[in-house]
């Protein structure tokens, strides 16, 4: 009988498969996408408004889309495996003052300078 962690990465192998499959069938490759994410670095956005005063549109000039650089950013780091460091929850659910008596009787100086520790 297969455990639970055998049966989750073949499940992930298939599906995985049949992802690639359906990639393939539309034509979705990883240079094509690898290019979008490239291009996405270098976006501009242009704003249209309209002037009362002469009775048509106006377009501003070339501005940098600063938003989808940012999400193509975070792709590409995501593709690139560069991601940093996710924060994770250090609450130890107490005081602090408990938790360090727990550990060596002594809630006062540094570890090295505590009661028992000056050998």
């Amino acid at each position: 009988m297969k455990s639970d962690e055998e049966i989750g990465k073949e499940a992930a192998g298939i599906a995985r498969e049949k992802v690639l499959k359906l990639a393939q069938e539309v034509k979705l490759t990883p240079k094509k996408v690898l290019q979008r994410i490239s291009e996405g670095l270098d976006a501009i956005e242009n704003k249209v408004f309209y002037d009362k005063d002469r009775g048509k549109c106006i377009t501003s000039p070339d501005l940098i889309a600063h938003h989808i650089r940012l999400d193509s950013a975070k792709l590409g780091l995501t593709v690139l495996d560069m991601n940093p460091s996710e924060k994770h929850d250090v609450n130890i659910n107490g005081d602090i003052n408990m938790l360090l008596k727990e550990i060596d009787g002594s809630t006062t100086g540094l570890p090295s300078k505590r009661k028992g520790k000056n050998k």
